[in-house]
């Protein structure tokens, strides 16, 4: 699972922006639908009748050639955005479920527990967590650390090195590195060939998957 990249709160400027867009576009979608069902001949004269360069139809139509074309990139964008709702939404509706499984069958823990099975104080926890040696993954905004780095079938000191050399990537990308099967890994997890014994070939993985 990825996490949601974290984006930054728009600036009050740019909410201010896309309120008053929002507002002409309310204005200009009454009026036109006014202007829409009048007569030419009435809205002709009503148009020599403004003041402004835009009285000109010439000059007018022009105008709103520029402004049907910056609509369409203002649409465009939304539809960017509906389409990445309908793809992504339920994407990480899948991974939540799916962490939340791995949680309820032991193979994440909380900090406490984390903490106890790999003996580990409080402050020592901070320390591995501030140089990167383990890292935890957020399951509805709480903190759980994969159990594997208890486990005794591996060598926790190179689970920690490996964890070290993926820098600061997200929990969640380095989960994903030690669980999915690699072809530079003869087609097994990193676990899986970290178990083997194959701790060298991992940490060249490793550092080729912190690069990408």
């Amino acid at each position: 699972m990825s996490n949601a990249a974290v984006r930054e709160k728009p600036s009050t400027s740019t909410v201010a922006t896309v309120q008053r867009f929002l507002s002409t576009v309310e204005d200009l979608s009454r009026s036109a639908s006014k202007v829409e069902v009048m007569p030419k001949e009435v809205f002709l004269e009503g148009l020599a009748g403004t003041k402004g360069n835009l009285g000109d139809p010439a000059r007018l139509q022009k105008h709103i050639s520029l402004l049907a074309e910056r609509i369409k990139q203002i649409q465009e964008k939304l539809h960017e955005k509906a389409v990445e709702r309908r793809v992504l939404v339920p994407q990480r509706h899948r991974a939540e479920v799916a962490m939340e499984k791995l949680v309820k069958q032991g193979e994440l823990l909380p900090p406490g527990p984390f903490a106890e099975r790999i003996h580990f104080t409080r402050q020592a926890l901070r320390k591995a967590l501030k140089a990167g040696r383990v890292f935890f993954l957020e399951v509805k905004g709480d903190r759980f650390f994969p159990a594997f780095f208890a486990e005794p079938r591996y060598e926790r000191k190179q689970l920690e090195q490996v964890s070290r050399l993926m820098g600061e990537l997200p929990g969640s990308a380095k989960w994903q590195f030690f669980v999915t099967p690699k072809g530079s890994l003869e087609g097994v997890t990193p676990l899986d060939a970290l178990a083997k014994g194959q701790y060298s070939t991992v940490r060249t993985a490793a550092e080729s998957f912190a690069q990408r």
